[in-house]
């Protein structure tokens, strides 16, 4: 049983060196991480599975892992599952994704990997958006419901003209591109959507997603316009050892959409929130959190066509279709649609990401957009 801290020493039945200081607060202990967002280190009972499978998919709603956990809260088959403020809270001993291999998650809460001991990434976890549809807690791409200011704002419709306007691109760490008017005719032009505000979220603590496209307007309300491109989701993998990133995490925006032979382009959508925290953090590889590229102008084709997703392991923008807006990437913000006949869909804002640690090291590492450095908290 500890009795006592000398200097870093924890004396009790012999004595250990805590790497981090001893804490003489009653018990005597070893200080340790601290996780944060409402994570407490009660969950890690009863977690004794170690995560190694090639291809996973997390339900953030019902604790499903396909393949490796039924759903259900608490302790099954050695991963606990626990919501905490908005979070899928999924608890292992230790995990690691293989190289060649991408995880995914999906649901309305946010994603968090906790690990008792290490968390290693060789292959990609993916929680962005895939078309209209968002990644974790994060908003969809508009389909003509009413949008809140910081999603992409929705192309209006046009009477007068064979044609509709852009809709503007999910907001984020900066403003979506905006939408583009339609050509002008006898009653001029009709102005395109709004691209979202700069916003609160995506963040990383509270741990929330990215913001949807707006929806490209509509052509006399006969051919419609495209959806917008669902925000990128939230994740935070939270390990009490470390954390190695040799392949890529991320978050991206979905590009908006233009229907088979529509009219106005969606706006791409917002990228989400990427949170690394531990006490060592090694980023070998990328963390991206990329928008979406807007949606074509108009799209004569019988098929649908969009913009790109946003990138997972680069910083280059995702491109949008023709006479839309590319994705914001990196340093460079979204840029918005064009005026064809309709308007092109505004590109998706960039996210954010944040790595919070005692040490870290990212010399070598891939960041889109830039991260942001915290120091761990103690206990």
């Amino acid at each position: 049983m500890p009795s006592a801290c000398t200097g870093n020493q924890l004396l009790g039945c012999g004595s250990r060196t805590c790497a981090l200081g001893c804490a003489s607060t009653a018990p005597p202990h070893c200080f340790a991480l601290a996780p944060s967002n409402g994570i407490t280190i009660d969950l890690l009972a009863g977690a004794t599975a170690t995560l190694t499978d090639a291809s996973l998919a997390f339900d953030t709603d019902t604790g499903a892992i396909a393949g490796a956990r039924d759903p259900g809260n608490g302790v099954v088959a050695g991963i606990g599952f626990y919501i905490v403020d908005e979070m899928g809270v999924f608890v292992v001993q230790s995990a690691a994704v293989p190289a060649s291999t991408t995880w995914v998650a999906h649901g309305a809460n946010g994603f968090v990997l906790f690990a008792a001991d290490t968390i290693d990434v060789a292959g990609t976890i993916d929680v962005g958006a895939v078309a209209d549809a968002s990644g974790p807690h994060a908003t969809r791409g508009g389909a003509g419901s009413t949008r809140a200011p910081c999603e992409g704002q929705n192309g209006p419709y046009k009477f007068s003209l064979p044609a509709g306007a852009g809709a503007g691109g999910g907001g984020g760490a900066t403003s979506g591109g905006n939408g583009a008017d339609t050509a002008p005719d006898m009653a001029g032009s009709t102005s395109g959507g709004p691209g979202g505000t700069s916003c609160a979220q995506p963040s990383t603590t509270p741990l929330r997603g990215g913001n949807g496209g707006g929806a490209g307007g509509t052509e006399n309300f006969m051919v419609l316009g495209g959806a917008g491109g669902g925000g990128g989701g939230a994740i935070a993998l939270v390990a009490m050892t470390s954390i190695t990133i040799d392949g890529a995490v991320a978050a991206p925006g979905a590009g908006g959409a233009t229907i088979a032979n529509g009219s106005g382009g969606g706006g791409g959508g917002g990228g989400g929130a990427v949170f690394l925290e531990s006490l060592d953090v090694t980023v070998r590889g990328a963390l991206t959190a990329n928008g979406g590229g807007g949606g074509p102008a108009s799209n004569a084709s019988p098929m649908p066509a969009s913009g790109q997703r946003g990138h997972l392991a680069d910083a280059m923008p995702a491109a949008g279709g023709t006479n839309a807006g590319a994705g914001g990437a990196g340093t460079t913000a979204p840029t918005s649609g064009q005026t064809a006949t309709a308007g092109g869909g505004g590109g998706g804002a960039v996210g954010t990401i944040e790595i919070r640690s005692v040490r870290s090291s990212v010399s070598a590492a891939t960041l889109s957009p830039a991260a942001r450095g915290s120091t761990a908290a103690l206990q």
